[in-house]
């Protein structure tokens, strides 16, 4: 029964086309999960930044 399945396999050239897909694919990934919370906390620094220089201006007591 399960024997007489047919799985058809892509061609050698097919599949490193696959394999160069899903390597670009897990690059994005991995760059995006790494950058983002680093882009995420250099906002936050800059936000916390500017925020001082308005709340903590000359004269202000």
């Amino acid at each position: 029964m399960i024997e007489d399945l047919r799985i058809p396999v892509p061609s050698f050239s097919e599949q490193q086309s696959i394999a160069s897909i899903l390597d670009k694919f897990e690059t994005l990934t991995h760059s995006i999960t790494e950058g983002l919370p680093l882009a995420i906390q250099q906002s936050q620094k800059r936000y916390e930044y500017y925020r001082e220089l308005l709340l903590n201006f000359p004269g202000r007591e």
